[in-house]
């Protein structure tokens, strides 16, 4: 070996010895992975971590209708597929949450949010994020008791909004309390720049007459958790977007604007199993919503109002496997919505039967729905939509 050879050896050997050193002197991070809590990585001295996660829902589905002649139509669709990834610094007093999804074919950002938890009872959240509505609404997919929200929640959801929300827990006594919660947000929907009307106000409390639930289960369909003593949250939500320029979230209103408000009643109680869930939802829409159709022979509104109302329960049968019912009635606004030939009144009643592999993160859901529609000026259609679903998320 030559000089220079010996040089790069001596050099690299030194190296090799330093880093060595160093990473064995350098406390190693705790890496853990579970399907309930996907890929966790946290410094040993608890300063900071990193979480990814992932949820895919692949759902079948059916209907058969019960006029007329028209066959049986069916198809498998991805419901969901998104990506997360969240954590904390500070020592779990910011966190951050970012979620990606990829189910409509092209992928969008629809969380990214700051976490600020100043107290154990205390939530600051700042960037894209939810405005704490309806309780469904509130509820991550992941959590569902049934294969999807309710006709109601859906049809009255207020989308993806970028600003401000915070929520804190107000004791009462021993074990009673309740939870309120504010928002301020630009009311335009997911990332816009700029907002072209008003603001958007979000106002929300919930009460907790018997104590907080299990693991946050007030926002967690199903009793999996089997409360052993009743619990019960009755919630009341007021929105309201001032000026809206866009259909809750970038569809234009065609250089239009309006003032779109949305007041909720709902409740949650859980014991031993059992679980019982309701909501009510109005939705009102100023005049200013209405558009006019090229050949300005007809009007109509982009976004309807109305109102709705739904009912669901579950009961555990064993363990693993729950039964489900669900009762959903939906009223738009008649004299809009008519000319859009939309149905003017919907009625949906479903039974279902969910098992649970590992609680809420792998389970396969099964869905039977009966549903009637009407429309103007009388017509009716019926139909039975068959649901299955399996969900992998952690």
């Amino acid at each position: 070996m030559n000089v220079l050879g010996l040089k790069r050896f001596l050099f690299l050997f030194f190296v090799s010895i330093f880093i060595s050193n160093s990473l064995i002197a350098q406390e190693v991070p705790t890496v853990t992975f579970s399907p309930e809590k996907g890929l966790n990585v946290t410094t040993a001295d608890g300063f900071m971590s990193f979480k990814l996660g992932m949820r895919l829902q692949q759902q079948a589905f059916g209907v058969l209708p019960l006029d007329g002649d028209d066959p049986f139509d069916g198809d498998l669709v991805i419901r969901r597929a998104r990506t997360q990834m969240s954590g904390y610094i500070l020592n779990q007093k910011l966190g951050y949450f970012l979620q990606l999804e990829m189910d409509k074919g092209n992928v969008q950002l629809s969380n990214a949010e700051y976490r600020w938890r100043p107290n154990s009872e205390t939530q600051i959240n700042f960037g894209q994020l939810r405005p704490p509505s309806g309780r469904q609404f509130q509820t991550t997919s992941k959590n569902l008791q049934m294969v999807d929200r309710s006709a109601v929640s859906r049809f009255f959801a207020v989308g993806y909004d970028l600003g401000f929300t915070a929520n804190t827990f107000v004791g009462l006594g021993n074990t009673a309390g309740f939870i309120v919660y504010g928002g301020i947000t630009h009311g335009e929907g997911i990332n816009k720049a700029k907002a072209s009307g008003g603001l958007a106000y979000t106002g929300r409390v919930d009460i907790l007459p018997f104590g907080k639930f299990s693991n946050h289960g007030d926002y967690i369909e199903s009793d999996l958790y089997r409360e052993p003593t009743p619990k019960l949250s009755i919630g009341v939500a007021f929105y309201h977007n001032q000026d809206a320029a866009t259909k809750l979230g970038n569809v234009a209103w065609n250089n239009k604007s309006a003032d779109i408000s949305n007041f909720y009643v709902d409740g949650v109680f859980k014991h031993k199993g059992l679980s019982l869930l309701g909501e009510f939802i109005q939705r009102t829409i100023s005049d200013d919503g209405i558009l006019t159709l090229p050949d300005n022979s007809r009007v109509y509104s982009l976004l309807v109002g109305g109102k709705g109302i739904s009912f669901q329960a579950g009961k555990f049968l064993n363990e693993e496997l729950e039964s489900t019912i669900r009762v959903s009635f939906l009223n738009p606004d008649d004299e809009l919505r008519v000319i859009r030939n939309n149905f003017t009144e919907q009625r949906k009643y479903g039974i279902g039967l969910n098992y649970y592999f590992i609680g809420h993160s792998i389970k396969i859901q099964s869905e039977a729905n009966l549903v009637s529609e009407k429309y103007a000026p009388s017509d009716e259609l019926s139909y039975v939509e068959f649901l299955v679903q399996f969900s992998l998320s952690f």
